[in-house]
């Protein structure tokens, strides 16, 4: 899930939901960012829209205390 967050790959991501990933993990090799991060980081505003659509958790912080905000989400 996380790294089809990453990629925008909805379809990915719905596979991966649906076998039972965890919408809000945090990847440890990547300052345990979760998908919204990835999503919000790389502008994929279908993913983050989706993500969000399917309970992905909003405040969520990495390992550098990013916290999404609606800056993140508005220009997604």
């Amino acid at each position: 899930l996380w790294y089809a967050a990453w990629d925008g790959d909805i379809e990915g991501m719905r596979t991966a939901l649906s076998n039972g990933a965890d919408i809000n993990w945090k990847n440890p090799n990547y300052f345990n960012r979760t998908p919204l991060h990835e999503a919000a980081v790389y502008n994929r505003s279908d993913a983050v829209q989706w993500l969000l659509s399917k309970g992905a958790t909003v405040d969520s912080r990495d390992d550098v205390s990013c916290i999404l905000n609606d800056t993140h989400i508005i220009t997604t």
